[in-house]
């Protein structure tokens, strides 16, 4: 094997580079929340870009059904509400950097599955129109204050295939180019 040789002229350098290294490992809280902040970025960049790589489509029935609600064809996939993107928080202490959300549903849309629905029942409200444009026509109505009756449906037991959305993803390129660039400057650079 062959010997390492130093030149003693920067024996001294090394050794303090070495101790600095060492003192400012022993207070990671700055560099945690750092990276913490980073890794959300990440996060709302994967909600901008509709995933990196891109998200699978939503179906056509639901493409359907969310522009008639939101009145719009263009609203972004996991943002119907947007309750999801808002929910995103990020967490760092002395040793750790975290994102993440509460919301019971992520799971389903960062790793996709199968949701059983069961066998129920539902309440549909009808109108019964007496004057109007619309007189002596029975239509559906918005919401049970304006229905003059309703009638009790059944609904059979289906599933709904969700694919994997995975929107807590960061990337190589995150990785590489900006939270080992904070490890790097942390430690070398004193910032």
């Amino acid at each position: 094997m062959q010997p390492i040789e130093i030149d003693m002229k920067y024996l001294e350098k090394i050794q303090n580079l070495m101790a600095s290294m060492v003192e400012r490992g022993k207070n990671l809280r700055p560099l945690m929340r750092q990276v913490a902040a980073d890794m959300h970025d990440a996060v709302e960049e994967n909600f901008e870009q509709q995933g990196r790589p891109r998200w699978q489509s939503l179906s056509s029935a639901y493409a359907k059904y969310k522009a008639k609600k939101k009145k719009t064809a263009e609203s972004k996939i996991l943002e119907f509400r947007s309750a999801l993107r808002r929910s995103i928080t990020e967490k760092s202490d002395a040793t750790q950097a975290v994102v993440g959300t509460n919301l019971s549903y992520a799971a389903i849309h960062q790793f996709g599955g199968t949701i059983n629905i069961p066998v129920h029942t539902n309440i549909l409200h009808f109108k019964k129109y007496k004057s109007g444009k619309h007189k002596g026509k029975t239509l559906f109505a918005k919401n049970n204050t304006k229905a003059s009756y309703g009638m009790k449906s059944a609904i059979g037991a289906y599933q709904i295939k969700m694919p994997a959305r995975p929107f807590l993803k960061i990337t190589d390129n995150d990785l590489i180019n900006t939270i080992t660039r904070r490890f790097i400057d942390f430690y070398m650079l004193n910032k």
